[in-house]
C-alpha cells in the first residue's frame, strides 16, 4: 500500500507542465500562459519568454546538473502584444 502511495505520488510531480512554473512569478494561471521563446543562452542558464493577459516577461532559469535551482521573471519594458492561443 505504501509503494502504490508513494508510486501515485511521484506520478503526480511528472505530471506537471512547463509553463506551471512561472504562474506564481508572472501572476496568472498555467493554462493563460503562453511560453514564446527558450534559449539556452549559457551554460547552466536558460532564458525563457513567457505572455499572458498581454503581457510579456523576461524570465531566467539557473541550473546546476540539469536541475533548475532558481527563477526569476521581469515584466519586459518594450511590451508587444502576444495573443495567447494555444
Amino acid at each position: 500500500m505504501k509503494m502504490t502511495l508513494l508510486f501515485l505520488s511521484l506520478l503526480m510531480v511528472g505530471c506537471s507542465t512547463f509553463e506551471s512554473k512561472f504562474t506564481s512569478h508572472v501572476g496568472c494561471p498555467e493554462e493563460e500562459i503562453q511560453v514564446v521563446k527558450r534559449d539556452n543562452t549559457l551554460i547552466g542558464v536558460q532564458s525563457h519568454t513567457v505572455s499572458c493577459r498581454g503581457q510579456v516577461y523576461h524570465c531566467t532559469e539557473k541550473m546546476a546538473d540539469f536541475v533548475p535551482t532558481e527563477l526569476r521573471c521581469k515584466k519586459a519594458l518594450n511590451q508587444k502584444r502576444i495573443s495567447n492561443r494555444k
